[in-house]
């Protein structure tokens, strides 16, 4: 047991060693946003899991599952669990064999399976069956986590705390229940709304940083970091520049009929604030964005035609689009569009106009309300009115978001006053280029008539339509 301990010792000691190398401090605002913006776009400020998380992930003990997603509400496996306690262990070498006939010799548990097997920190389902994929419940977790710190902590580990306070606690089962006592105790296990333990419900991987976190506060002395400002920070966004600018992509083209205005605003902050304006001169691709601010009727009727052609589209929308209009939002992801922001309060005089904190408050408002009833991860923006200023820039890029420009756009914008179809669609026609960004309103009659000859030629001239991809 003194072993294991020690190993676990030496293997933190050498995460916080490289979280210490990570943070050390920069003085240039780009070099802040290029290697600190914060990560994951559904890790959401101020609520229970936050600092938990970041706290999980910067240690070692999490990763994501990619570079912008942790998978908060993600369930999480046998397999997974027992990995993250192998880890937490120090990893260390172990006999693969294990009586379990579903572990195979070439996953990437097998290893942790058999050092929890061997170490009596998990048992199987039967005698041969692990169940390495099946999600595991919140009071399989519990006792998990029990089972390892009987062997990594020298102190008595028997508690008869009443569970009685929660309203489901008849649900929690025999064998588990001196593990959800000694959880519950020591404040690793805490109870979802609705005052319910939840046992037999799936653990999520924001639960499960946060139990091994509140694990190592109670029984290692670490610490919680405060991550409220997160990778966030005033000084830094203030670093930028923030003189109004209203894009626009102008009136000269280069030899692939791109916009040079779009193809100097992509060069200048492509790379550097997660933008999009044009894309590539080497592929034929034509990325289709529609703003959202309020519903005209054709919402419908554009979709329809998405669906008839087997075109995708990006669908910009703000927070009261959404509230009113949450039948299309749901038919728009369930069809394989994608669903960005275009603000909460689509400010006329920008975002900048919020200032910073408002700015956030305002983005994060929509943002959730997409997670809360949609459980929906927005990975693109667009600014109203095409207003920006660097300090936005910056801010939208250390949300996570990707901003997206475009290199095509028409007077569609008013109801009132439409564009002719047939000279409209001329002129989808003549900006077509590589990598083209048509911002196009779905307020719009024109648009709505003019959508699928538009498609037809495109793709009669050898053009394909992609999503935008937020990496």
């Amino acid at each position: 047991m003194r072993s294991v301990r020690n190993n676990l010792r030496r293997w933190w000691f050498a995460v916080l060693a490289a979280v210490m190398l990570f943070t050390v401090p920069v003085s240039a605002a780009d070099s802040v946003l290029s290697s600190g913006k914060r990560p994951f776009v559904d890790v959401v400020r101020h609520r229970w899991y936050y600092d938990y998380v970041y706290s999980a992930y910067d240690q070692g003990v999490f990763s994501g599952l990619n570079a912008y997603t942790f998978g908060v509400s993600q369930p999480m496996t046998r397999a997974m669990m027992v990995t993250v306690l192998y880890s937490m262990s120090g990893k260390p070498d172990v006999s693969p064999e294990t009586p379990f006939r579903d572990v195979g010799s070439d996953r990437y548990y097998i290893k942790p399976v058999a050092w929890a097997y061997h170490e009596e920190v998990v048992q199987g389902l039967s005698e041969d069956v692990f169940a390495p994929d099946q999600n595991i419940t919140r009071e399989q977790t519990a006792v998990m986590l029990h089972a390892y710190a009987k062997k990594t902590v020298s102190e008595d580990l028997t508690y008869t705390k009443d569970l009685s306070a929660f309203d489901d606690a008849e649900e929690c089962s025999e064998w588990a229940s001196q593990a959800l006592c000694w959880a519950v105790k020591n404040g690793i296990l805490a109870g979802r709304d609705g005052n319910r333990l939840a046992p037999k419900e799936h653990s999520t991987r924001a639960e499960l940083a946060t139990m091994l976190m509140k694990y190592r506060v109670r029984y290692l002395n670490e610490k919680i970091s405060d991550y409220n400002s997160y990778l966030y920070t005033k000084s830094v966004i203030q670093g930028y520049a923030s003189t109004r600018n209203d894009y626009w992509f102008g009136t000269q083209y280069d030899s692939y009929n791109r916009p040079s205005e779009s193809v100097r605003f992509q060069s200048a902050y492509g790379e550097k604030f997660n933008t999009l304006s044009v894309g590539s001169y080497e592929y034929k691709t034509i990325y289709l964005t529609f703003d959202e601010g309020y519903e005209n009727g054709y919402t419908p009727a554009i979709l329809d035609t998405l669906k008839k052609k087997n075109v995708q589209a990006v669908f910009f929308v703000t927070y009261p689009f959404v509230k009113e209009n949450p039948d299309l939002v749901r038919r728009m992801i369930r069809e394989g569009h994608i669903v960005g922001s275009h603000s909460t309060a689509h400010p006329a005089n920008g975002m900048q106009s919020l200032g910073i904190d408002g700015a956030q408050a305002d983005l994060e408002q929509v943002q959730n309300l997409l997670r809360d009833q949609f459980n929906y991860e927005m990975t693109l923006f667009r600014f109203p009115a095409g207003i920006y200023t660097e300090q936005t820039l910056a801010l939208t890029r250390s949300m996570g978001l990707k901003s997206v420009f475009w290199s095509f756009a028409h007077s569609d914008w008013d109801p009132q006053s439409q564009p002719a179809q047939a000279s409209s669609l001329q002129k989808l026609k003549d900006r077509i280029h590589p990598g083209a960004v048509y911002l196009l309103h779905a307020v719009s009659s024109t648009n709505t008539a003019i959508l699928g000859d538009f498609i037809d030629y495109a793709k009669s001239q050898g053009y394909t339509f992609s999503l935008i991809v937020n990496n």
